[in-house]
């Protein structure tokens, strides 16, 4: 995945700040749905292989299958894990309230799974980016 930033601060271990434009959900008309009110900007760390200078609009570049991953542990895996409570509480023979218990239990349980993950995978690559190259200014 490669998106276009601006290289905020510099610094010695190599890496950079850089702030990435988010992109609108409404494609621009910003009349339809007034999402622009929120700020459109994500300020990043990423690796500065390239020593890419503050100032300057770059390429940053992360690998698509980790965005992915990261895609369906965060969204798919606590829904799969809510419907997994339920099913369990269904086979244990629990109410119907017993079932919506387990379900949201399954759902704090996937969440947790989640976060520990995350951090797991944050701790061992904290800065998953990195500067492909520097957009030349015409």
């Amino acid at each position: 995945m490669t998106q276009e930033a601006v290289v905020t601060s510099v610094y010695d271990d190599g890496t950079a700040d850089v702030v990435v434009e988010r992109s609108a959900i409404c494609g621009g008309d910003c009349n339809q749905c007034e999402g622009c009110i929120y700020e459109n900007t994500i300020k990043s760390r990423v690796q500065n292989p390239i020593n890419a200078p503050q100032g300057s609009h770059v390429y940053i570049e992360t690998d698509s299958g980790k965005v992915m991953w990261a895609t369906v542990l965060i969204y798919v895996f606590p829904l799969i894990a809510f419907f997994i409570g339920y099913g369990i509480a269904a086979l244990a023979g629990l109410s119907e309230h017993g079932g919506i218990l387990c379900a949201f239990v399954g759902l704090v349980i996937g969440f947790a799974i989640c976060a520990f993950h995350m951090r797991k995978n944050q701790k061992k690559d904290p800065t998953p980016a990195f500067i492909r190259e520097i957009i030349p200014r015409i």
